[in-house]
């Protein structure tokens, strides 16, 4: 198994698409000539953030709308790859408000049957038991299709503390004997649904390289 480098940078990127101009004056070789001077050994960078938004040329997603180079993440990855710098990728799950907008049936919801992450400021939590997950799927596998890296951050894979009760979710439960009502029977869904999509997308992982940590 691949060992993480001593330093190892997470580059934290979640991007407004109100922001104009994302990676104009970026220099690949600059970059990597940084990272190396600082001696960083690996480096995590996004392919998607909580905003929702790509910063590679999908086909599934949504590209930023102000990123002014094609396919960023993979100039990140070729300039890192270069000077032996180890690539990891970044995407989210749980959190993405462009999903969220477009698809409010696959949020989350409680069991006074309100969504998770109401509809003011703050972010929205989507259902890992929903259609979501074939999304997901799809997107991980455009990613690990188009790009050689190390490591995959998926980052917010959570369901509610005290259980969803969408539809999906909703049905689910009474197929396997639980009961909506008891906080106990939706933990243990939530637990049941987590524990699933997770192993779903170690899977996935592991049928285009069994080497990526996860």
């Amino acid at each position: 198994m691949k060992q993480i480098p001593f330093r190892d940078v997470h580059l934290d990127f979640h991007t407004s698409g109100l922001i104009p101009d994302v990676g104009a004056d970026f220099d690949p070789a600059q970059f990597a000539r940084t990272l190396t001077e600082a001696h960083v050994g690996s480096i995590c960078v996004f392919a998607r953030c909580h905003h929702g938004y790509c910063y590679y040329p999908t086909k599934v997603g949504t590209p930023h709308p102000g990123l002014r180079r094609r396919d960023l993440l993979g100039e990140i990855i070729n300039s890192l790859r270069a000077v032996n710098i180890s690539p990891g990728v970044y995407t989210t799950v749980v959190w993405d408000e462009l999903t969220s907008q477009s698809h409010p049936e696959w949020r989350q919801v409680t069991a006074e049957r309100k969504f998770i992450g109401g509809e003011g400021a703050g972010w929205k939590w989507l259902c890992m038991n929903t259609p979501y997950a074939n999304w997901m799927e799809a997107h991980l596998r455009e990613v690990l299709s188009a790009y050689s890296f190390d490591r995959l951050f998926v980052d917010i894979v959570n369901q509610w503390g005290d259980g969803c009760v969408c539809d999906h979710c909703l049905e689910d439960m009474r197929e396997n004997g639980l009961d909506p009502k008891s906080p106990t029977d939706r933990r243990m869904e939530a637990m049941r649904v987590r524990s699933r999509f997770i192993k779903r997308m170690r899977d996935i992982v592991n049928e285009y390289n069994p080497e990526v940590l996860v």
